[in-house]
């Protein structure tokens, strides 16, 4: 009997662990986990719904990150890298930027697909972001004109890594991973390059590595700064080899059903991103 109840005492204090807690005082909101916490401070006041959504955000993070950094940041008003400041602050043990990006936004991307439909409180502040794949008005008018979906927008991003490929756009992962500094910065996060080359170029990657080997594989590569022959020897095959399966697989890629049956959808998503690239190699030339 005894043994019995110190079982339900045992779940009960995980059980306590696991509840997230908040102190609200004024322009700041601190959340907490057991040992695990974070305080933001906003520009002003913030509503009930903006505390909701952060405590969402904190809560989606603890599954990517059950340990992660704690510390204070501070919010500046936009929403969307705000968010990137809080990701950026509970991943920062991994030094792999560009993993850690691509997991950001593929928690972001998540959310925002959730928000469409669900009336939970955290939801109410997403209603209004944009729910295109990249943070483009043309883009975001374009898929709505033609009523895409969660799985056809991400259909349409495979489709521009093609697209990407095929025009000599594309960025090598590796230059991505080694020279993570002249890309990864909240400066370059609302770019046009950024959103349309660098970061669905990451999201992708993040999501092949994940299927291709596990995320707990990709989790403890991602705490680690990246160096090749780590990869190569953990991975089992140099990394050249894995980028080069990832492109082919877009290579591959037939888009011919569905939305991709519509010939007016193919060809203005051709000029749109024809356009929006355009200017793409002399951005890389700069950097």
């Amino acid at each position: 009997m005894k043994r019995s109840m110190m079982v339900v005492l045992l779940v009960l204090e995980l059980a306590g662990c696991m509840t997230i807690t908040e102190d609200v005082r004024d322009n700041k909101v601190s959340f907490q986990r057991g040992k695990e916490g974070i305080t933001l401070v906003f520009p002003g006041t913030p509503s009930a719904e903006e505390v909701a959504f952060y405590r969402e955000v904190f809560r989606r993070f603890l599954r990517v990150e059950k340990k992660p950094a704690s510390g204070e940041v501070v919010l500046m008003g936009e929403r969307y890298q705000d968010f990137f400041r809080v990701g950026n602050q509970m991943l920062r043990s991994w030094k792999n930027l560009t993993l850690r990006w691509a997991q950001i936004q593929q928690v972001w991307e998540s959310m925002r697909w959730e928000a469409e439909n669900s009336r939970a409180s955290w939801a109410l502040p997403l209603k209004e972001e944009m729910i295109s794949f990249c943070r483009i008005r043309d883009f975001e008018n374009f898929f709505q004109k033609y009523q895409l979906k969660p799985s056809q927008l991400r259909e349409a991003r495979a489709y521009l890594i093609q697209f990407l490929d095929v025009e000599v756009y594309f960025v090598s992962l590796q230059e991505l991973m080694e020279r993570y500094s002249r890309y990864y910065t909240l400066d370059d996060l609302t770019t046009v390059f950024f959103q349309l080359v660098v970061l669905p170029e990451s999201v992708e990657w993040l999501s092949f590595l994940q299927k291709r080997y596990s995320r707990a594989v990709v989790r403890e590569l991602a705490l680690l700064s990246y160096d090749k022959p780590t990869w190569d020897k953990r991975l089992g095959k140099p990394v050249s080899d894995l980028e080069s399966e990832f492109v082919k697989g877009f290579q591959k890629r037939n888009f011919s059903h569905s939305v991709w049956k519509n010939l007016d959808f193919v060809h203005e998503y051709q000029q749109l991103l024809s356009l929006y690239n355009s200017a793409t190699k002399s951005t890389l030339f700069k950097k």
